[in-house]
């Protein structure tokens, strides 16, 4: 139930090994050829040996401190003595407490650690930490791709609504443009000045027509 969800698109994973190892390596190299834009912090510390579990203690911290998306802790295997720093309570203690995901792939398919039961995921390599951790590039740009895809098909909806609608405004407005051409024509027409009296002309006085010649 208190176990954390591993984030989909982290931006920077840390991961606390020994640098140089072979498992350093494979974590770096998938990581790298799934997705090189996230960035790997790595803190180096020894699975064993002396000051392991103060290195490893130190790490999570740190890393916990830096507010990365993701932790891995990584070995690359051993026997089951050499995995014991993993069962060490202050090593447990510090992936309970951490408030950023951490994935367990020490690297042991047989036994499992105190701090596989601690972690939020536990994988059976560093490569398959790794894995989990970090995604495909390929997947991240088909979830960009396919809301593009939709925005573009909404956007050339609109760009085709919007034209036939400029085309019904241009047609309006040519029916009204037409209309209002016959209302002046036919007020023209109407109009005295316009009229041709008896066939032959038309003639006013002081502003009115001329019905007689008496009336000039």
């Amino acid at each position: 139930a208190i176990k954390k969800p591993i984030p989909k698109y982290p931006r920077a994973v840390g991961v606390v090994i020994s640098i140089g190892t072979n498992a350093y390596k494979d974590i770096m190299s998938v990581s790298h050829r799934r997705n090189p834009y996230v960035q790997m912090i790595v803190c180096d510390a020894r699975a064993q040996g002396e000051n392991a579990r103060e290195l490893i203690v130190q790490g999570i911290r740190r890393l916990d401190r830096l507010g990365v998306d993701t932790i891995i802790i990584g070995r690359g295997g051993g026997s089951r003595e050499d995995l014991e720093v993993f069962d060490d309570e202050a090593v447990v203690r510090a992936i309970y407490e951490a408030k950023t995901p951490i994935i367990s792939g020490t690297g042991h398919e047989g036994d499992t650690s105190l701090a596989d039961d601690a972690a939020d995921l536990r994988v059976e390599t560093p490569t398959a930490a790794a894995t989990a951790a970090v995604p495909l590039i390929d997947d991240i740009l088909r979830t960009i791709e396919l809301p593009r895809a939709k925005l573009e098909k909404q956007q050339e909806k609109l760009k085709q609504s919007r034209e036939r609608l400029e085309n019904r405004i241009q047609l309006k407005f040519k029916e009204y443009e037409h209309q209002l051409h016959l209302l002046l024509t036919r007020l023209h027409g109407n109009a005295p000045t316009a009229k041709l009296v008896g066939g032959f002309g038309y003639l006013e006085s002081e502003g009115k027509p001329v019905m007689s010649a008496g009336q000039m």
